[in-house]
């Protein structure tokens, strides 16, 4: 249900509410003991607003016991989960309903996209949720294609960890990245129509973690390698936004180029640096040469891209 509410989660952001009683007039006490507090969502690095949608886990403050949230006035597994437009809420499929009290708060949420788009179909193994389970065994982790160890591209991950007071005013978190963008251009020096000859291209990017912990924000296992094509148009073949988990490692780079004899062109290295979490790093291949820049993002609150460059010599691929 929750990859039902992510598809529809732009509608509902689009529609929103007239104002914000009409959508919450069930928001706040529900007993005397329950009750859902507002929430206000920032990024970390910018504290800019943030939009997109959030999974809250709560859990038994300081510990990774999770807690569970109440359903139909009883208690659930079934987590609490938001839309979040411009750092406040927008519209639910389950809101946070806790009896007043100290929890600790696990935010999990993937930002609306940008104007240019992330790629369309990401994939991820997402944790099981019970109650009383211990959060610090969950994980968010890449998905493998079918009959293959190369993974697809995962979902934008933000993360934040907050100790609240629950009856003791509302909550604000300022939510972290936690992944990187790849884009990859490829195109010729002057600017003229690729070959004919290239019926598809797609890129490789190895020694990336496995999974993010859901309690910590940890990553673990950075063996893993990410798939993703490029669109080919008249000029160029380029990619939306690939969201991966970092690596420990400069990362591996491979670019496979079918032709339509049916040979396949590759080229491989390995970048120069360690690809890092709020890190947006585009490739673009121009002829011999690789060029490369990096953005840092933020956090109900995310970061922002900063910016680096390398170059690479791309040997002839003909």
């Amino acid at each position: 249900m929750k990859k039902i509410f992510y598809l529809f989660s732009v509608l509902i952001l689009l529609a929103g509410c007239s104002n914000d009683d009409d959508c919450f007039n069930e928001i706040g006490n529900r007993s005397n003991n329950l009750l859902s507090p507002k929430l206000f969502v920032t990024e970390l690095n910018t504290n800019s607003p943030y939009t997109g949608i959030l999974d809250i886990f709560p859990c038994v403050l300081g510990t990774s016991t999770y807690y569970g949230n109440y359903v139909n006035d009883e208690l659930s597994a079934l987590n609490p989960i938001y839309t979040i437009s411009a750092g406040s809420i927008q519209n639910y499929l389950r809101p946070l309903y806790l009896p007043v009290g100290n929890y600790t708060l696990l935010y999990w949420g993937v930002p609306s996209p940008g104007i240019d788009g992330t790629y369309e179909t990401p994939a991820s193994r997402e944790p099981s949720i019970t109650l009383n389970g211990d959060m610090s065994m969950q994980y968010y982790s890449l998905r493998q294609y079918p009959s293959d160890t190369i993974c697809y591209p995962i979902y934008d991950y933000v993360f934040a960890v907050k100790q609240v007071d629950l009856g003791n005013g509302d909550i604000s978190v300022a939510l972290q990245r936690k992944t990187a963008g790849i884009n990859v251009t490829l195109k010729n020096e002057d600017g003229s129509p690729l070959a004919t000859s290239i019926d598809s291209i797609r890129v490789y990017v190895g020694n990336l973690a496995e999974k993010v912990n859901v309690y910590s924000g940890n990553y673990e296992n950075y063996t893993k390698t990410v798939m993703f094509p490029l669109t080919i148009s008249e000029t160029q073949a380029t990619n939306k936004t690939a969201m991966v988990l970092p690596s420990d490692v400069p990362p591996y780079f491979r670019v496979e180029i079918d032709l339509k004899n049916g040979e396949t062109k590759k080229f491989e290295t390995h970048l120069s640096s360690v690809l890092t979490s709020g890190t947006k790093l585009s490739i673009i291949m121009v002829s011999n040469i690789i060029f490369s820049q990096t953005t840092e993002g933020s956090g109900f609150e995310v970061s922002d891209w900063s910016e680096t460059e390398e170059t690479i010599a791309l040997p002839p691929l003909s």
